[in-house]
């Protein structure tokens, strides 16, 4: 099952971002860690999907807006908080 843990938010200002003379931010591990742990999950799930609804494709669209809906939803309550 996904899980969402706190990740610290790394913050890069919008010059920064777009010299590309600046190295790139450190890797966050935690949020490699989700994205492995997203990919696990979908993988896992596309292929009960596929096995049990006629219109797959549907019903996957439907679950990773869910997901993402879950991702911005914490995000955005960390931020406000």
């Amino acid at each position: 099952m996904l899980l969402l843990n706190t990740f610290p938010i790394i913050w890069i200002s919008w010059n920064d971002l777009a010299n590309p003379e600046i190295a790139p931010p450190p890797l966050d591990q935690g949020m490699a860690n989700l994205y492995q742990e997203i990919r696990e999950t979908v993988k896992q799930e596309a292929e009960i999907i596929n096995a049990v609804f006629p219109n797959p494709m549907g019903v996957m669209q439907v679950f990773l807006q869910r997901i993402f809906a879950q991702l911005v939803r914490y995000y955005t309550s960390v931020y406000i908080a």
